[in-house]
């Protein structure tokens, strides 16, 4: 969109049937008084200029002095995407870093900067150009126990072991997932910890005695996985002999009741509760909860003075239908079950509401010829769109005198606009919409308005 370092965003585009196909930035018209001011980073004169290490670079220019002006515009383009966008700074600053949405990953751009006083612009700064960084892939993780990579694995001496690896750099990834499956009973649950994490011990109790287990691990960005490490293969250790069997079931009171499917609930994060156990020795209650939707199982071990307990949030998927009992443990000894009680997750809450097309007021109309104008600072106006999650709105201004397009993008709790000085060409005419958008997703358009300018 930039053609040359003396001019500012000036190439004109065609137009198809949208305004949002074309990009294109109108000039501005400097005044004889402000200087060009001079950026020192991010880029370089020569396109394609640098590849950078970050998606938030940080722009920064000498301060200028001994000149009447209210402010920086840095303009920047996105040269892959064709979108453009600036941001207005005070006169003390002499730095900006733009929010990271702003800059895509592995994207071409070019950037100057323009002094202004008021409404009024100065002349152009060089023109730097940059890269930003391809993503960098996921990786596999490297694992390093328990276990071994040969099943059944390694005989462990506990039923509690810690999972440990190596810690990944120069990856960008929010965490781990931890696959773990009981190959004896056929039930699998994945753990997901945070990125600095190099090691994992699961609740006290997940691990059955006596069984054999396998389990790997693979990175996450969000909800993107990455390759998985190798499996490694264990065993923990059998249980104690018959005669330290604790004798006593305990008695279970919530949530849930004994029959499937069990008691609908209001909450996803429910507090299980029993009757406390006395004149017993034994060292904490084992709680075993199964997922029947998902047949995915989970057991959690709390110490013998609890009598309740509170799943994380999101631990237990809405929706689906669950069993659970309970156990004293004295050890690695367990004791006969509670009574089994059932209960169902209400319904997951309904996915986000779509992006509407917004309603906008002014200026001009839907005809082809529009409103002549009375005013050369006009003020875009809209109703305010409210229901939809959404981050900002994009007013999308053709010129349609000059084929020339500029996009703004606005804080979602406006409702009205006026563009700088110099934007609007007297005697132009314009058409123009607007649109909702949630970071990078942009929703339907609104009407089409025309005016001219006076």
């Amino acid at each position: 969109m930039m053609s040359g370092s003396s001019e500012v965003f000036r190439t004109a585009a065609s137009v198809d049937h949208s305004v949002g196909a074309v990009s294109v930035h109108a000039t501005t018209n400097p005044t004889t008084t402000l200087p060009a001011p001079v950026i020192i980073s991010q880029g370089s004169s020569a396109s394609p200029g640098p590849v950078l290490t970050t998606t938030a670079p940080t722009f920064t220019w000498q301060a200028v002095t001994g000149v009447n002006f209210t402010g920086y515009q840095i303009n920047l383009e996105n040269l892959t995407t064709r979108k453009f966008v600036s941001f207005v700074v005070g006169k003390s600053a002499t730095q900006l870093t733009p929010p990271a949405s702003a800059l895509a990953a592995g994207d071409s751009f070019v950037w100057n900067l323009r002094l202004r006083n008021g409404d009024k612009t100065g002349p152009e700064s060089a023109y730097f150009y940059f890269q930003t960084a391809a993503p960098v892939p996921l990786t596999a993780p490297t694992i390093l126990g328990p276990g071994n990579a040969t099943a059944p694995g390694t005989a462990l001496t506990t039923s509690d072991p810690t999972f440990t690896w190596q810690a990944i750099t120069g990856v960008n990834f929010t965490g781990y997932q931890i696959n773990l499956e009981n190959m004896t009973t056929n039930k699998f649950v994945s753990f997901v910890v945070g990125k600095s994490a190099t090691q994992f011990t699961p609740p006290a109790g997940a691990l059955a005695a006596g069984d054999a287990f396998v389990w790997n691990l693979r990175l996450r960005n969000g909800d993107k996985t990455g390759p998985e490490s190798a499996y490694f293969y264990f065993q923990t250790p059998a249980l104690a002999s018959a005669s330290t069997t604790v004798p006593t079931a305990p008695t279970i009171l919530g949530p849930g009741a004994s029959s499937s499917p069990g008691t609908l609930l209001t909450t996803s994060t429910p507090t299980f509760t029993w009757d406390a156990v006395t004149g017993v020795n034994f060292t904490g209650y084992q709680i075993n909860l199964e997922d029947l939707t998902a047949n995915k199982f989970v057991s959690i071990q709390v110490g013998k003075s609890v009598t309740q307990f509170t799943p994380s949030a999101g631990a237990l998927v809405a929706g689906d239908t669950f069993v659970w009992n309970l156990r004293l443990r004295n050890g690695d000894t367990t004791g006969p079950e509670s009574a089994y009680f059932y209960f169902q997750t209400p319904a997951p809450t309904p996915a986000p509401v779509a992006l509407v097309a917004p309603t906008i007021l002014g200026p001009g109309d839907s005809s082809s010829s529009g409103t002549v104008l009375t005013t050369s600072t006009p003020t875009f106006t809209w109703q305010a769109v409210t229901g939809v999650t959404f981050t900002s709105y994009q007013i999308n201004l053709f010129d349609k005198t000059t084929s020339k397009f500029v996009t703004f993008l606005l804080d979602p709790s406006m409702t009205q606009f006026t563009p700088p000085a110099g934007t609007l060409t007297s005697g132009d005419t314009f058409i123009w919409n607007l649109r909702l958008r949630n970071g990078d997703t942009t929703g339907p358009e609104s009407a089409y308005f025309t005016f001219k300018m006076p």
